[in-house]
């Protein structure tokens, strides 16, 4: 994560010269996350390449990574941690969906289950911030709780109409997988988990 951070830093100083310090380490951070994801999506794709469930993995991996935009997350302690976390994650969900998607009768009650603990914790926890990079507008944590929930509906009824017209239940049960990770992730269990600040 040092690595990319430098990097990222010496990308912004050359192409912001001009803005303000603290318009600069708002782009600086946003891009030491936008280069640490490619990174781990690039780590991701060769790794479940070798299982050959790399699509179930990143339908997986997608899900949650559209709703941890908004809702936030733990973080690892460093890029390595967070790399071989997000690869074995989502390499066992790709695997669950991948051999027992079949074995699920009703589809839909595991949807609806997904619905109903994600509104919960959505509510309670989310945004959930980093101690490096706290929240502490009102306004913005209002703002991202309710595009987290808008990203997390959308996603739902995408999942359920899939399963109404029969589409494959591997996708449709990999991305539930992600989306329960990433809801997982911003909870108090999770930061403990990952021994870091709540």
């Amino acid at each position: 994560m040092q690595g990319i951070k430098s990097v990222s830093d010496k990308i912004i100083e050359y192409l912001f010269e001009s803005h303000s310090q603290e318009e600069k380490e708002t782009f600086k951070y946003g891009l030491t996350i936008l280069l640490s994801t490619l990174g781990g999506y690039l780590l991701i794709m060769i790794f479940y390449s070798l299982f050959n469930v790399t699509w179930l993995a990143l339908t997986a991996a997608v899900s949650a990574s559209l709703i941890r935009i908004f809702s936030g997350g733990v973080h690892a302690s460093c890029f390595r941690n967070c790399a071989l976390t997000w690869t074995a994650v989502f390499t066992m969900l790709a695997l669950i969906a991948h051999n027992f998607a079949n074995q699920i009768e009703y589809m839909y009650i595991l949807i609806w289950t997904i619905l109903l603990i994600g509104c919960v914790i959505i509510y309670f926890y989310s945004p959930a911030d980093i101690e490096e990079k706290p929240i502490t507008s009102i306004e913005k944590r209002f703002k991202l709780k309710k595009l987290s929930f808008i990203i997390f509906f959308i996603l739902i009824l995408f999942y359920y109409i899939l399963n109404l017209i029969g589409s494959r239940k591997q996708f449709i049960l990999a991305g539930s997988l992600g989306m329960l990770w990433q809801l997982f992730t911003i909870t108090p269990l999770a930061y403990k988990l990952f021994n870091r600040k709540y």
